[in-house]
């Protein structure tokens, strides 16, 4: 009913936990506003085979960005991400590491926030961290809106990053991408773990 819920805490404004396997949720007409200076997730969707409906919801439109406004960890995997008419706004607008799943957004806002010179964020971000969590299989397709990535300075940053081996991020021409896309080129392994470093 388009109300404001405001977080004052530094963890997760909305959290469906990896219990809730399966579950169907829904948040519709909804401002979700974070108040700390810190916050971890605007909204957390750690459920496998789970599916997840955003529809005309922002997060962090004013107030502090979170670090990841959506986040969908390695427990959403087999999952389905459904994103509506919303505006999304944090260090990593959506953030993904769950495998095997299929994100959809139509005439969506994706805003990266990056105000501090030691990190580099993108607007949408699938990921891997080279062992247990990878984003492989994952398909997110953009349509309409816009994407948007500027770094501390005002300059384009990345808008999107992609740190997986068969993971897709599809953007359509309808959507405006002010920032920079770019492909992983190579990967070096450092202390058990893939690091991944991209070429624009």
């Amino acid at each position: 009913n388009g109300y404001t819920c405001t977080y004052t805490g530094s963890a997760r404004a909305i959290e469906i936990p990896k219990e809730a396997t399966g579950a169907n949720v829904t948040i519709k007409n909804l401002n979700i506003v974070l108040n700390e200076s810190y916050c971890e997730r605007g909204i957390n969707f750690n459920v496998t085979n789970g599916i997840l409906t955003i529809d005309n919801v922002k997060v962090s439109e004013t107030g502090t960005a979170a670090t990841y406004a959506i986040n969908l960890p390695g427990y959403s995997d087999n999952a389905k991400v459904v994103i509506n008419n919303s505006y999304l706004r944090g260090n990593i607008a959506l953030n993904v590491w769950g495998a095997n799943m299929n994100v959809a957004a139509t005439n969506t806002e994706f805003v990266s926030y990056d105000n501090v010179e030691a990190e580099n964020y993108a607007a949408i971000s699938l990921n891997s961290d080279g062992a247990t969590n990878i984003a492989d299989g994952t398909d997110v397709i953009i349509e309409g809106g816009k994407i948007i990535a500027l770094d501390e300075n005002g300059e384009e940053a990345d808008a999107i990053s992609n740190l997986t081996n068969t993971g897709t991020v599809t953007v359509s021409g309808s959507t405006e991408v002010i920032g920079i896309i770019s492909d992983p080129v190579a990967i070096v392994t450092y202390a058990g773990y893939d690091q991944f470093y991209s070429c624009t």
